[in-house]
């Protein structure tokens, strides 16, 4: 009896550590994308995305025609299973052929990947035009 006390004891615990380590991972990997869209790091966005597939070559590209000035995260809802994060993020950037100050609202969906063990951007990358 006390050995399936222990062992549900167990069992719950892991269940609360997973929330702070879920949550703490989704910042991790946020920071991460930040910094890497931030710093011209494109290859480096290919890596947060789910479907490597889908990432237009040209839109890469566009990324080195642009300096990041302002990254702000507006709003974030994370789905009560820590599956699913919806985040509005508004960037500043400064496109650099008509250096003019541009702001864009970017709408980024995150999921948890089980497999790998990490979040992962599932929207596209921002269009910046």
């Amino acid at each position: 009896m006390k050995l399936l006390f222990l062992a549900i004891v167990f069992v719950l615990a892991q269940g609360c550590t997973s929330t702070p380590d879920r949550l703490h991972s989704l910042d991790i990997s946020l920071i991460g994308y930040e910094k890497a869209l931030r710093w011209g790091h494109e290859d480096s966005l290919v890596g947060f995305m789910v479907s490597r597939q889908t990432i237009d070559l040209e839109l890469i590209k566009r990324y080195n025609q642009v300096d990041i000035g302002g990254y702000n995260t507006l709003g974030r809802t994370i789905s009560e299973d820590l599956n699913r994060a919806e985040l509005t993020v508004a960037i500043d950037y400064i496109d650099k052929e008509s250096m003019r100050v541009r702001k864009l609202v970017d709408k980024q969906v995150w999921v948890y990947d089980d497999e790998v063990g990490r979040w992962l951007l599932a929207s596209t990358l921002p269009a910046f035009m």
